[in-house]
């Protein structure tokens, strides 16, 4: 009788569970290279007048859980955020690139860099190859209205007014 008892709860027991709550929060290696720069990380540059600025990259990330769905499940993402920001001689200016996980809970997440006033989405731009800029070339460059990015280089270069500015370390 005890077996039988004990059968008994334990078929109870595992039949009453709720469902498992299956979640994908975590930014991807791919969403990750979108941050080039190390927390802290110097970053020199030089316009086509000769001036040098100098930057320090601050990274960020934060996980949202803004969803529960009909089991009690929670579900999440996570963004991550890289800045330059304390230009010498642009000192309004700020490069931010946002990233945000894609999954079946959020699908519409939206990838964006910011510089200045201006904001573009990038999940969909092609990157270009060959791109000669300051008599160096590379690859995977993303334009982004005028600001050359690559995923290896961070900002390559960009333009204030009439004044080119090139990184230069």
């Amino acid at each position: 009788m005890n077996k039988t008892f004990l059968y008994f709860i334990i078929c109870i027991t595992l039949y009453s569970c709720k469902p498992s709550c299956e979640d994908d929060p975590n930014l991807s290696s791919d969403e990750l290279s979108w941050l080039t720069y190390s927390n802290g990380q110097m970053v020199i540059f030089k316009n086509d007048t000769g001036a040098i600025d100098t930057v320090y990259a601050k990274i960020s990330f934060e996980l949202h859980c803004p969803l529960t769905d009909d089991n009690g499940c929670n579900h999440c993402y996570q963004s991550g955020e890289s800045s330059l920001t304390n230009f010498k001689d642009l000192p309004n200016a700020i490069f931010l690139i946002g990233i945000n996980h894609y999954n079946k809970w959020f699908p519409s997440n939206m990838n964006s860099v910011h510089f200045g006033n201006s904001a573009n989405l990038f999940s969909h731009d092609i990157p270009q190859n060959n791109v000669t800029i300051n008599n160096k070339t590379y690859n995977n460059v993303y334009n982004f209205g005028g600001t050359y990015y690559s995923k290896a280089n961070g900002i390559i270069s960009f333009t204030t007014g009439s004044v080119h500015w090139y990184r230069v370390l």
